[in-house]
């Protein structure tokens, strides 16, 4: 096996793991009826973010050539390994913001209040999919828009913003149809 390869194959494992401990911690806390609100975009969001780091990893294995500067340093830091720790930390950070988000829905008493929370975890991993969607695909020289890396992520929250909007009215939509 080439260190390509092997790279990559640690990569997924990581990514997997990650999000199984994730899991576990989700239905520790007895908020995994409340995570299966969030299959969609959380299912696009692994999807576009493994495709983005499995491209990434096997572009920075024997050289840097990483356009995000958060990664990049851990690419200079760990090689491939560093990037690996900076996927699970990654991966992590955004399952635990979705708990904390979730966490404060459990406790609210307010409706409006409870459905915007739900609304903050959908746009969350709406935005980290169409980030990831975007980064998988300039790796192969499509640029859906050009800029820093502060208008990317206003167009990446933009986009998760629009698209948890989009699956709500759609939400809506089903269950009121149930209903009548």
């Amino acid at each position: 096996m080439n260190e390509i390869v092997f790279a990559q194959t640690v990569e997924l494992v990581a990514i997997v793991a990650s999000i199984q401990l994730c899991l576990f911690v989700f239905w520790l806390w007895k908020r995994f009826d409340d995570f299966k609100k969030l299959l969609v975009p959380v299912f696009l969001f692994f999807v576009f973010g493994a495709a983005d780091a499995l491209v990434t990893i096997s572009n920075n294995v024997f050289s840097v050539r990483e356009g995000n500067p958060y990664a990049r340093v851990f690419i200079e830091w760990g090689g491939w390994k560093g990037y690996v720790f900076l996927t699970v930390l990654w991966v992590c950070l955004w399952a635990f913001a979705a708990l904390a988000l979730l966490e404060l829905r459990a406790r609210e008493k307010n409706g409006s209040k409870k459905a915007f929370f739900l609304f903050a975890c959908l746009a969350e991993f709406y935005a980290l999919a169409v980030g990831h969607a975007w980064g998988f695909l300039s790796w192969f020289g499509v640029f859906l828009f050009s800029g820093g890396l502060g208008e990317k992520l206003a167009c990446f929250v933009f986009a998760g913003a629009l698209f948890a909007l989009v699956h709500s009215a759609i939400v809506f939509a089903l269950k009121r149809a149930r209903h009548v």
